[in-house]
């Protein structure tokens, strides 16, 4: 009998939602699939998210562990790798991607990141051209919008959605005031990254957003159905940019600087995309209103639509579809293995110079710190004995020295001329 196990590694609600879909007809089509999600021990909000994912995965039936069991799967599905956390026995390691990538790069497009695996899923042509520098990538749906429908908006006022990303590179004390005075031009609702939903020092920004709209949702909602209200959506650097353009909404982005994740020179995609004139995009806070209204304009909203075809070549239930036809491939060994074997030994080798450049640039740090220990040593000894020499001439000694070296000197100068 093949081996039918999925180890599934999990986080937080967003990064279930983004494969729950497909993980449940492979469930009900006779697929064991293990969620594991890991434990963390800190005090600023990390737990709290580990903790709460854990407990509704098991409330709603799922297998769900915190620690590994002894069983080799067929393949690990991982959002980024966790070898912090776990250590897994498995014949294929893939990674699914619950957002786009390509708004993050430095985050998102490192090598530890992405060579490890033996395939990548994506959901844009654009994000699975560049993965491919590291491994096997498949271009598949997003599970979560599987017959997502936009909601037909009946209200004089077009609803605005507001979904800001989480850190240093948040707009949420930058523009929340000015987005509350449009709230009689627009119903603006908005929703939490889940950075901002449980990070402690992301707290006065979540108190923010929570006091001042009456819809302010938090991480556990489905972001879809959001989307599926929603007749434009103001963003930063949020990935949720791309997600407006999956589901077909306009989109505007606010943000003090579009280059904040930038990659060596590797611009954000949505960089490109505001030099292109295909996204409004504005740092200064005045100017909500302009970018909002030039979002739902005809012009606009054309562009985007076409951005959508380039990107999205599946429709969002052919999507589901393609997810599960892969996996299904690595299930059933249906792939090129040898492919596969050679992506592992360049992945091995690349990982042995790795890290023997890391040890040689931790060694050339150690010897650096023992030559600076050395001079130290040196300059402090060299200080040391200037001090003595010091003292020493200042003393009675050097002073009684001094008068013996000049009688004898003069001696036997006069010895040198009688002769």
């Amino acid at each position: 009998m093949k081996n039918k196990y999925i180890a599934v590694t999990i986080q937080n609600y967003v990064q279930f939602y983004s494969i729950k879909n497909a993980l449940d007809i492979l469930i009900k089509d006779g697929v064991n699939v293990d969620f594991y999600v890991p434990f963390a021990k800190d005090d600023w909000g990390l737990k709290e998210m580990f903790d709460e994912i854990y407990d509704f995965l098991k409330k709603s039936g799922y297998n769900v562990r915190r620690n590994p069991i002894k069983r080799k799967y067929k393949i690990l599905l991982e959002p980024y790798p966790m070898e912090y956390y776990f250590s897994f026995n498995y014949e294929y390691r893939i990674k699914y991607n619950y957002g786009l990538n390509s708004p993050k790069p430095s985050l998102t497009y490192r090598d530890v990141d992405n060579f490890c695996y033996d395939a990548i899923l994506s959901y844009s042509t654009y994000e699975a051209e560049e993965l491919r520098t590291y491994t096997k990538t498949y271009v598949v749906g997003k599970p979560n919008y599987y017959n997502f429908k936009k909601k037909i908006n009946k209200s004089s006022k077009k609803t605005l959605l507001y979904l800001p990303t989480y850190g240093e590179s948040n707009s949420i004390n930058d523009i929340a005031d000015e987005l509350f005075k449009l709230k009689d031009k627009y119903t603006i609702i908005t929703k939490l990254h889940h950075g901002t939903n449980y990070f402690n020092y992301e707290s006065q920004k979540r108190d923010k957003l929570n006091d001042l709209f009456s819809e302010c949702y938090d991480s556990k909602y489905p972001l879809e159905n959001l989307l599926s209200r929603a007749d434009v959506v103001l963003s930063d650097n949020s990935g949720s940019i791309f997600d407006a353009i999956y589901a077909n909404v306009p989109v505007a982005i606010f943000s003090r600087s579009i280059e904040y994740f930038k990659y060596e020179d590797l611009e954000p995609y949505q960089y490109t995309l505001i030099q292109d004139g295909i996204i409004p995009y504005t740092n200064s806070p005045d100017k909500l209103s302009d970018i909002i209204e030039e979002a739902l304009s005809k012009n606009i909203k054309n562009k985007q639509n076409e951005l959508h075809e380039k990107l999205f070549n599946l429709s969002y239930n052919d999507g589901l579809k393609e997810f599960i036809t892969i996996l299904n491939l690595y299930l059933n060994d249906e792939v090129n293995m040898d492919a596969i074997k050679l992506h592992r030994i360049f992945y091995r080798k690349y990982s042995s110079l790795t890290k023997e450049c890391e040890d040689n640039k931790q060694e050339i740090l150690k010897l650096n710190d023992e030559m600076n220990m050395i001079t130290n040593e040196k300059d402090m000894a060299i200080a040391e004995l200037n001090k003595l020499i010091s003292e020493y001439r200042n003393g009675k000694l050097y002073k009684i020295s001094s008068k013996i070296y000049s009688i004898v000197s003069k001696i036997r100068k006069r010895d040198n001329n009688e002769n």
